[in-house]
């Protein structure tokens, strides 16, 4: 058992170790002595008196003889001397404090990278008379080994720390039969259970005379090695996860420090008495480990001593498969619930929008490029369109598709279908055919209200156009119909990508779009004063926050129309026009927007108070130029986690400008209201720090799949100790014991491009139907090392004869939205695989830059810098008519093809001209013309 577990507070356990503001560059040894014996004590006195003529002052610092008054006194002293660094000199500091009952102790400090524990100790012999001379090693200086910094520790961060404390917990329950082995073997499965890959440690192992240094390491076949062999010090190149420090002490009355501050990210020191365990001390230094997730770090180290020693012929596998409540009987588990109470909340979402209606008549609320509706014409025209609906059968439970511009009108028939009792599911009307119909069919819609053509020629569906719904023509027959009283218990279905290479229907209440308000309302000071833009497809669950978000506290809505969304200059006009206040951007895109910012003289962006962060992971290095120019208390940035099936947001955290580079992946603390834990594959809850799956709980909970009730069972579990009921996310993601969450990515193969969900194996079903593929593998890369710095999609294509590209995505554009086409399309012999039968990823990303076959048309070898710069930006070969979007181009990736032809072609040059002159041949020849 761990020293000290009785103490109900972290304050009182750093208050009973080591919680002492010291140099964190001094490593600094200490040696302690007790001493009773009067006729000794004197000796000592004397041989202290006179070691400055026995030695060179060079060694040793004179000796310093203190007199204490009263116990405490002595105690304080012996503490504070004890615990003071010598910095880095290469002297001997030695210090005698005498109580008035003539009982002493002795100190002795040195800094172990230049005097080694046998000086320390030749030179405690020496002042109690075991030694005649004071015999130091000439050899001072001693390179000690380097580490590597743990991604587990997630140190504290409160934008105001200095690191300067080194926190340790000693292991009392000692048993006779640790050693050295068994010590270093828990330590090694303890660093495993923590993410540490292929660990490393380094054993010090120091007596009187010698000091012995083995190694030991944990290997990717789950398999314990350490050495017998003793390293030379100056052949330690390897870089250590943590080290275990053996001393072997002469004297019972002894203590031995053997650093101040943790010397290594983990280090244990263990001191013994002619090879008898005397104490186990394990320390780290808070600028790499959290106090309290050491403490949980000790309980399972502990845990681990404990089984080794009585299981001798363990087997490591069974104790890394072993769960951690298996090994640990206390509730140090990472799960945070956020449980603000709300007090007069109403949760229902058409009171709520009629109360900001009666609040703000007159408030303009919802406009496009053409129109503008205040808040009585959002509700009067709302209800009018929702009793056209129920004249046409639409009513409670009732799923509507809806395909429909981004408009004003847009918004009048989402609200209109809430109105009307339905369920409304979105989808963007620039999908190919299939997709839509794909949608119809999977969730049984009886309704689709869009002015596409070819829905319209579809049987067994009532189609319903906008104009059917907009024209006044019914308005005496409408007066008889009333409306529902109560908002439907579903409000949405958002369709996600699937694993199954079919997209899946996410169910959401309505009452969860009124909780995310609520939960987010203060926090970000959300007030009828504000302007958001409702920037993303409302295919995207994104757009929910945007719409709901502004509608329920009585703002202002710009509905952003798709060309202008695709174009970060025209975004950024219309951002400046509208005096935007709240901004909602997936970090992809505003990468782009940054970049159209940046190159204005001046910080345009003036009205803007708060940009918020969703649908991908955010590199916070990448806005550093941002936070310089707008500061944060301006223009406030917060990064939000979420899922669709949680409906839309999780946790927040704000983004500081000097935030350090660990907090990168954090994604903040949970929302009130909402619960997270992070679990193991048996669903057993983490320790901080170790990885897991990321389970949400807590009231913004989807009622799960449409018509899916197996994958819903499958995903929305019932947890079997206290019965509530979690959302598996699939996202890897570790807990710092503040509550926050880092994102660590997908447990699966789904990721996330520009801000859509995407399962890369629903690209790769698509592609597999092509008669003449054999095999295909899709993968998303960071674009470090291919031409473009832009995420892309690659497939790599194992076929039965040469791949044409384009035709490739000519097939695809029909199948799956834009922005599921790869990017890249690379041919090549065989889709490599592991021993394991997986996917051979490492190898198949070589042929990145050095693909085997690429298609390549005529004009792939002309130097024409047209081309050249095309090809550089979307990382595949084209030809000179082929058109940039077409081609696995972007608005993202045009704004960076504007950049280089601004400085290889014409600075003149704008996004326009791109868009309107979209192919290598096209732009030539239109600034030919110019």
């Amino acid at each position: 058992m761990r020293e000290g577990n009785a103490i109900s507070t972290l304050e009182r356990k750093r208050e009973a170790i080591s919680n002492l503001e010291i140099d964190t560059t001094a490593k600094s040894q200490v040696f302690i002595s007790h001493h009773t014996n009067s006729s000794m004590i004197g000796n000592i006195i004397s041989k202290l008196e006179n070691v400055s003529t026995d030695v060179n002052l060079y060694d040793v610092i004179y000796p310093c003889i203190e007199y204490t008054s009263s116990q405490k006194e002595h105690e304080d002293f012996i503490k504070r001397e004890s615990s003071r660094p010598i910095g880095t000199s290469r002297k001997i500091r030695m210090v005698f404090a005498i109580a008035n009952n003539y009982e002493a102790d002795l100190i002795i400090v040195a800094n172990q990278e230049s005097v080694s524990f046998q000086d320390v100790l030749h030179a405690y012999k020496f002042i109690i008379g075991e030694s005649s001379r004071l015999l130091l090693n000439d050899n001072r200086k001693q390179k000690y080994a380097s580490y590597r910094l743990p991604n587990w520790g997630i140190p504290v961060w409160d934008n105001k720390t200095v690191f300067s404390h080194s926190y340790s917990f000693n292991i009392s329950d000692l048993n006779s039969k640790y050693n050295s082995n068994i010590i270093a073997s828990a330590l090694l499965i303890t660093l495993s259970k923590y993410g540490s890959r292929n660990c490393n440690i380094l054993i010090e192992e120091n007596d009187f005379e010698t000091k012995k240094i083995r190694t030991g390491t944990f290997g990717d076949g789950k398999s314990i090695n350490i050495s017998d062999e003793i390293v030379n010090n100056d052949d330690l190149l390897t870089d250590f996860d943590a080290g275990i420090i053996i001393t072997d002490l002469a004297d019972i009355n002894c203590q031995y420090s053997p650093c101040l501050t943790s010397l290594f990210p983990v280090t244990i020191s263990v001191t013994t008495n002619n090879s008898a365990i005397q104490s186990i001390n394990v320390s780290a230094s808070e600028k790499f480990v959290h106090p309290v997730v050491l403490e949980q770090f000790v309980d399972l180290f502990n845990a681990h001593l404990k089984y080794i020693t009585e299981n001798v012929n363990f087997l490591v596998t069974d104790l890394l498969s072993m769960s951690i409540t298996e090994e640990l009987h206390d509730n140090s588990i990472s799960e945070k619930t956020n449980q603000i109470p709300r007090e007069n909340s109403n949760f229902d979402l058409l009171e709520t929008l009629n109360s900001v209606a009666r609040r703000y008549p007159n408030q303009l609320a919802v406009s496009d490029s053409n129109n503008s509706i205040t808040y009585s014409e959002l509700n009067r025209r709302s209800d009018f369109i929702a009793k056209k609906l129920l004249s046409h059968g639409i009513n409670e439970g009732v799923n509507v598709v809806v395909s429909l511009d981004q408009t004003v009108e847009l918004i009048l028939v989402l609200v209109s279908i809430v109105k009307a009792g339905g369920t409304y599911i979105p989808v963007d009307p620039n999908y190919p055919i299939e997709r839509i119909s794909f949608v119809i069919d999977d969730s049984s819609a009886t309704f689709v209200i869009t002015d596409l053509p070819e829905v319209h020629s579809m049987n067994n569906i009532n189609v319903i156009s906008s104009s059917n719904l907009f024209n006044d023509d019914n308005n005496m027959s409408l007066e008889s119909i009333s409306l529902p009283t109560h908002t439907p218990s579903n409000a949405y279905v958002i369709y996600t990508s699937g694993t199954s290479g079919q997209p899946k229907g996410v169910l959401v209440p309505s009452k969860n779009i009124v909780s995310l308000v609520d939960a987010t309302k203060h926090e970000f000071k959300l007030t009828e004063k504000d302007v958001w833009t409702m920037f993303h497809s409302a295919s995207f669950d994104f757009s929910i926050w945007e719409m709901w978000g502004c509608l329920l506290t009585g703002a202002h809505l710009v509905v952003v129309p798709r060309q202008t969304a695709r174009s970060p200059y025209d975004f950024y006009d219309l951002l400046i026009k509208k005096n935007v206040t709240i901004l909602n951007q997936t970090p992809s895109a505003f990468y782009a927007l940054q970049k159209v910012d940046a190159e204005q003289k001046s910080a345009s962006l003036s009205s803007l108070r708060l940009v918020i962060f969703g649908g991908e992971a955010l590199d916070t290095y990448k806005i550093s130029n941002w936070l310089k120019r707008y500061p944060v208390g301006c223009c406030r940035l917060v990064n939000m986690y979420g899922i669709t099936e949680t409906t839309v947001h999780v946790t927040y955290r704000n983004i500081l400008h000097k935030d350090p580079e660990f907090l990168s992946k954090s994604v903040g603390v949970v929302l009130p209201g909402w619960k997270i834990s992070i679990r193991d594959a048996s669903g057993v809850p983490c320790l901080y720090g170790i990885e897991g799956e990321i389970w949400v709980g807590g009231v913004g909970l989807s009622n799960g799949y449409l018509n899916r009730e197996k994958l819903t069972n499958e995903r929305f579990v019932i947890d079997s100790k206290d019965g509530q009921r979690w959302y598996r996310s699939g996202d890897l993601g570790r807990m710092r014991p503040d509550g926050s969450i880092d994102y660590l990515g997908r447990i699966d193969n789904q990721v996330k491009l520009r801000g859509f969900r995407i399962e890369l194996d629903e690209i790769r079903s698509v592609i597999q139907k092509v008669p003449y593929v054999n095999d295909v593998a899709i993968v998303l890369h960071d674009g470090d090392d291919v031409q473009s710095s832009q995420k892309q999609i690659i497939a790599f294509i194992e076929s039965f004869e040469q791949v044409n590209p384009d035709k490739i995505r000519k097939y695809l554009k029909s199948k799956v939205p834009e922005y599921m086409i790869p990017a890249r399309i690379i041919n090549v012999s065989e889709i490599p695989m592991t021993i394991n039968g997986k996917i051979d990823y490492k190898s198949l990303m070589l042929k990145v830059n050095n693909p085997e076959q690429e298609f390549h048309g005529e004009a792939n070898n002309s130097k024409d810098s047209y081309l050249s710069i095309w090809r550089k930006v979307l990382g595949h070969a084209i030809e000179p008519e082929d058109n940039f979007f077409e081609s696995g181009g972007n608005s993202l990736l045009a704004v960076e093809l504007l950049s280089a032809l601004k400085k290889e072609v014409n600075d003149s040059l704008t996004l326009r001209d791109i868009y309107i002159n979209s192919s290598p041949k096209a732009l030539e020849e239109f600034l030919s013309k110019k």
